[in-house]
């Protein structure tokens, strides 16, 4: 039997998903769909706690499901599941196979331009996802739809429309047959529809909650919606009944199950968030009972981090919190340096950053073994996923001027000096023609005048031409074109000799090795391809939830409930945000 239930509150829907996974047997298998992991995992303790433990329970999102059901299928096609990151560096090949065939239309205009890849893949992957025919595509749209095709099966790659595809096909698996429990799930695509519906025809008993609002996830269920009225007894939850209702709307008064307050600024408004939050606790709601809802993430991720630190309250960024990625951008300007010639102002920006190796006698370090650089790649169709360890900083001792202390070698703010002294430009040859030059100047000025400063001077230019032109060396013979193959074992070596935290450069680049037979690729795409990712470095959380205040995106909380929610960013001219169409598929062809 399947049950569609549908409430515009939260609490009801999942208080029936409660009801239905606590009438099931200690040991039955159930199979668990959340729109979260954490919003599955938080019902079976719900109902644990209530009911006691079970055995056999499932839990994962719609995209775990696809890649458990089809891997099987995928190992036995040789087909190697993708993410995203490998999708933009194909789209990137595609872009430019395009552009050498004339066929790029009206993208032409934009082809240099860094963030078309990712759009583009974006974009093709929506269409994927949805099974849309190129011929009913614009040109240039429908050609890059095509040619993304040729590149995945050229290279035997599977993104994410293929691997849904391959799991609506399958007839036995383990989680087929199961009583099944969808959580809130959101259908965005036919792909995803298709996926839903086999699991659901040959689950013997289902219950699937929808959200109020989610007309087409509703209308893609198809079948009658039981409907969970919610009482009006207060202000909450009338605006909770009606908030998505059309035509004239009955004004009522507030009481204080809502309240809306203003502050000058994002800053001011998170201090603001965090008094409340200690009210609410004084009151007896416990930290993680309550949650700060997100609308635009980025612009106040800084400023709740630091609200919350300085009131002394545990938070818990569902997503992370973004940070500069000191590695990712030394590894970047690297690859800048080898763009630019060996440009000595990129090399600088590397030194720096202060990413800079364990030095072995002045060098930099021997690049780790092959077999040694693999590091999980964070993609969700992939069977690992990267933990984020912390990582343990040398801590530096003796002389904080010389250039190794420790057996570290520094960033010491006087090689950009010695760069600027030597006037060097570029080119490997000039790297060792100035600098040796340079040496050459101070010793004699040192023979005629001798001065502590020069002494120091000539140590910290040994010691530089000592750690840079090995790395010189190794930029300078990077192919103009290679296989990403070649490209990924090139860049990890170069990694793990320039960086002193190389693992999240490393992840990124085993996200690409499935991708090892496509090419040739030149350095400007691989910059293209990795710059968005290694710039920035989502920190994940490294403790549970529990005991701590939820910040989260709107989507992040779907098949949750908390006593207390917090909504910023409500403000004029600010909500509802203008609805900006894709301009790579515009809404008329959509429609």
């Amino acid at each position: 039997m399947r049950r569609v239930v549908t409430s515009a509150r939260a609490e009801l829907r999942l208080r029936e998903a409660a009801v239905w996974l606590a009438a099931r047997s200690p040991d039955e298998q159930v199979l668990i769909v959340g729109a979260t992991h954490d919003g599955a995992a938080e019902l079976i303790r719900q109902v644990a706690r209530e009911r006691g433990s079970g055995f056999g329970w499932h839990r994962m999102t719609l995209g775990r499901l696809a890649a458990e059901l089809a891997k099987l299928e995928l190992a036995s096609r040789a087909l190697a599941p993708i993410g995203m990151l490998p999708v933009e560096a194909l789209c990137a090949r595609v872009i430019h196979s395009m552009r050498a065939a004339g066929t790029l239309g009206r993208l032409d205009a934009v082809a240099d331009q860094p963030g078309l890849p990712r759009a583009l893949a974006r974009t093709l992957t929506e269409l994927r996802m949805g099974g849309i025919d190129s011929a009913k595509l614009s040109p240039e749209i429908g050609a890059a739809l095509a040619g993304l095709a040729i590149e995945l099966e050229r290279a035997r790659l599977a993104d994410r429309a293929q691997v849904f595809e391959l799991a609506a096909a399958i007839t036995r698996h383990a989680l087929l047959g199961l009583p099944t429990l969808v959580l809130d799930v959101r259908l965005r695509a036919r792909a995803e529809q298709a996926l839903l519906e086999k699991v659901l025809g040959a689950a013997p008993d289902a219950l699937i909650t929808v959200a109020v609002g989610d007309e087409l996830t509703s209308s893609r269920l198809g079948g009658a919606v039981e409907v969970l009225a919610v009482e009006e007894r207060d202000a909450l939850s009338r605006v909770q009944k009606h908030l998505f209702d059309r035509g004239k709307l009955t004004f009522a008064p507030l009481d204080r199950s809502i309240e809306i307050f203003s502050a000058p600024g994002e800053n001011r408004e998170c201090v603001e968030l965090a008094r409340r939050v200690l009210a609410e606790a004084e009151a007896g709601v416990p930290f993680d009972r309550m949650a700060i809802v997100l609308r635009t993430p980025n612009h106040y991720r800084a400023h709740l981090e630091e609200a919350f630190s300085r009131a002394g309250v545990e938070v818990y960024f569902e997503h992370g919190t973004v940070r500069p990625d000191p590695s990712g951008r030394a590894f970047l300007a690297l690859l800048a340096c080898a763009a630019e010639g060996l440009s000595a102002r990129r090399f600088a920006e590397y030194v720096s950053i202060g990413e800079v190796p364990d030095a072995i006698a002045g060098e930099p370090p021997p690049a780790v073994p092959s077999a040694e650089r693999w590091v999980a790649p964070d993609e969700e169709l992939s069977a690992l996923t990267l933990e984020d360890q912390p990582v343990a900083r040398p801590r530096f001792g003796g002389d904080p001027d010389a250039p190794v202390a420790g057996g570290t070698l520094r960033a010491p703010w006087r090689w950009e000096r010695l760069l600027v002294e030597a006037a060097v430009i570029g080119g490997l040859e000039r790297w060792e023609r100035r600098l040796a030059g340079l040496a050459a100047r101070l010793e004699l000025a040192d023979l005629e005048s001798p001065s502590e400063s020069r002494t120091r001077m000539r140590e910290d230019l040994a010691h530089l031409r000592r750690f840079a032109m090995p790395l010189l060396d190794e930029l300078s013979t990077l192919p103009a074109h290679a296989t990403w193959g070649d490209w990924i074992d090139r860049l990890s070596a170069l990694a793990t000799r320039a960086l002193r935290s190389p693992d999240r450069v490393l992840s990124t680049l085993s996200s690409l090795v499935p991708m090892a037979d496509v090419g040739p690729v030149a350095l400007r795409d691989i910059q293209l391809v990795l710059a968005p990712r290694l710039a920035e470095l989502i920190v994940h959380p490294a403790a549970r939830r529990y005991g701590a205040v939820l910040i989260a995106p709107i989507e992040a909380i779907r098949g949750m409930a908390f006593d207390v929610v917090f909504v910023p960013g409500l403000a004029e001219r600010m909500f509802p945000q203008k609805v900006i169409e894709d301009p790579l598929l515009l809404d008329s062809v959509r429609g």
